[in-house]
């Protein structure tokens, strides 16, 4: 049986109105290792981001970032990601800039470069838009699901400008 190729640009009309992230999605606690998160669409389960840092301080140059789940649905423990989530959707690929920065890529998204380096005595995770540095925070995902991959519809990134502590909302159609 052969199954028709779904058309890309199929529904982008559609989403053009749909809003972002909830208000009433909640935030993982903020810790001094917490760079941002990803929310879904899904359900409340959030994939967090902790810098890796080794007993003197540095970051963990073998895994700079820690990526684990936390599942609010099921009362707010924390999971580590599967093998398939970690190389299809939520891993990042990592280049080592000096001892205490990297530049990183989604696995399923590397349209965006990032940059893990320390600011202001903490690590935090930063990307370039028009010219200006904006430290991240969060990023919210919006998919239909479609069997086993889901088709997702546009992303939110969520940050501050580095230089006036500007709150940004960049949001991008797939």
């Amino acid at each position: 049986m052969f199954f028709k190729k779904p058309h890309l640009n199929r529904n982008k009309r559609k989403f053009a109105t749909v809003s972002g992230l909830p208000s009433h999605y909640p935030a993982p606690e903020k810790t001094r290792d917490l760079l941002f998160y990803i929310q879904r669409n899904h359900n409340l389960n959030t994939v967090i981001y902790n810098v890796n840092l080794n007993l003197d301080g540095t970051i963990n140059e073998n895994e700079p970032i820690a990526i684990q789940w936390i599942r609010y649905d099921d009362e707010g423990e924390t999971k580590a990601l599967t093998v398939m989530q970690s190389k299809l959707a939520y891993g990042c690929n990592f280049k080592k800039i000096n001892h205490h920065s990297f530049q990183f890529h989604f696995v399923s998204y590397d349209a965006i470069t990032f940059y893990l380096s320390k600011h202001e005595n903490d690590f935090a995770v930063f990307y370039r838009r028009d010219g200006e540095y904006i430290r991240l925070s969060n990023i919210y995902v919006h998919a239909e699901e479609f069997g086993l991959f889901p088709d997702v519809k546009f992303i939110e990134l969520y940050g501050t400008t580095v230089d006036n502590n500007r709150s940004i909302l960049q949001k991008i159609r797939l």
